[in-house]
């Protein structure tokens, strides 16, 4: 199949990553600078003269209907083509050669057509297609996160922070409280690395993190403890992400004690995320020095901490280990021929862990002023608690 409409024009614009180099043309700079906003602060890196590339693909987004319908009649009844899960859980349909690929999303009206050989990627959009900027971050990003796993980098379900003893990860199922905690120590000062998803190595006797570019999610019950998230509650109008999980009639026609209790989550840019809770700017990442199970507890009289043991670390990471196939939001639909890595479970486990129960409002956390310093101690006296046990095992 070919593209129905004519090439792309427009403007376009080099990202790289560490040895990735993406070049993008797309209709309008406009596109470009939503694309660099979604997935701040990856491509950040300055361009030198000369720099080498380990791998490189072309992207081009354009508008055309033609090409769209082309491939809804390709995908007419879907009998005998592979449907798989797009991004976001949305409908998709695709056929696979070795040459390449095509990707169909019918609800969005988008298609993608993939050379493998030369690594090109074309995507074509319809008029009807809601989002069409989104469409194209989110492209770039498989791209992207298929590439960091050929380099040793592997998904966890956890969100991550910076303080000056370094990076803390921040594990735990759905619920437990990593976006409420995440939130506090940002606005008390600790740098924005992840939420929801995060990339974690081992490389070298240490272990890095690596931000993954997402939309943060907050429920209204996390909202309503820092005052730049709850005044988007009533109407999110002043934010650059699609809310696709907010039901606006349904907030508003909910009493007070009623809205805790929705579904209903904002969605907001990571840069928008710290802005509002009264940090920085996100960071890409950094050396972990240990890692954080958050337990949210609406009687908590002050922030406590506890050493886990290394078997629930190794538990609490087996459980929120993602990688290639495990996750249903961000599945491999594009097939571009880079090799996953293999989870790093048993080395991670070997870091600092604590248990953190906590309660955290407007106000901060109930009964400490520095909750970065107070999270930073407790996983020195962890990491020193180790220290000695292993010694006194020898």
């Amino acid at each position: 199949m070919h593209f129905r409409g004519e090439p792309v024009g427009g403007v376009a614009e080099r990202l790289v990553f560490q040895g990735l180099t993406i070049t993008c043309r797309a209709e309008t700079a406009a596109q470009l600078l939503s694309l660099r906003r979604q997935l701040f602060p990856l491509f950040a890196d300055a361009i030198e003269a000369g720099d080498a590339a380990s791998a490189a693909v072309e992207v081009e987004f354009v508008h055309s209907d033609a090409t769209v319908l082309a491939c809804a009649g390709v995908f007419a009844g879907s009998e005998g083509h592979d449907k798989i899960a797009a991004v976001d859980a949305r409908r998709a349909y695709a056929l696979s050669s070795p040459q390449g690929q095509v990707v169909y999303l019918p609800g969005d009206g988008v298609a993608f057509l993939l050379d493998r050989e030369r690594r090109r990627l074309r995507i074509a959009h319809a008029t009807r297609t809601p989002w069409p900027a989104v469409t194209l971050a989110e492209s770039v990003r498989e791209i992207w996160m298929r590439y960091a796993e050929s380099e040793g980098w592997y998904l966890y379900h956890a969100g991550a922070v910076a303080t000056p003893r370094g990076v803390a990860v921040i594990v735990g199922a759905g619920g437990a409280g990593k976006t409420t905690l995440i939130g506090g120590l940002v606005r008390q000062g600790a740098g924005f690395v992840a939420n929801e998803r995060c990339f974690l190595r081992s490389r070298g006797g240490r272990v890095e993190a690596l931000t993954f570019p997402q939309t943060v999610h907050v429920g209204i019950g996390t909202a309503l403890q820092f005052e730049g998230l709850a005044g988007l509650i009533p109407s999110p109008d002043g934010v650059l992400c699609p809310q696709r999980r907010f039901d606006r009639r349904r907030v508003a026609a909910a009493a007070a004690e009623v809205r805790m209790g929705l579904p209903d989550k904002l969605a907001l840019l990571s840069s928008e995320f710290c802005e509002r809770v009264g940090g920085g700017p996100p960071l890409l990442g950094g050396t972990v020095f240990g890692i954080v199970e958050p337990r949210l507890k609406l009687d908590a009289a002050a922030l406590v901490c506890h050493g886990l043991p290394h078997e629930a670390v190794r538990r609490l990471l087996s459980s929120n280990r993602l990688g290639r196939g495990r996750d249903r939001f961000f599945p491999e639909w594009l097939d571009l021929g880079f090799a996953a890595s293999p989870d790093q479970v048993a080395e991670l486990s070997a870091l600092p862990a604590v248990a953190t129960g906590y309660l955290c409002d407007r106000d901060g956390f109930r009964n400490c002023r520095d909750p970065v310093a107070f999270l930073d101690k407790a996983l020195e006296r962890r990491a020193s608690d180790l220290t000695s046990a292993a010694i006194s095992r020898r």
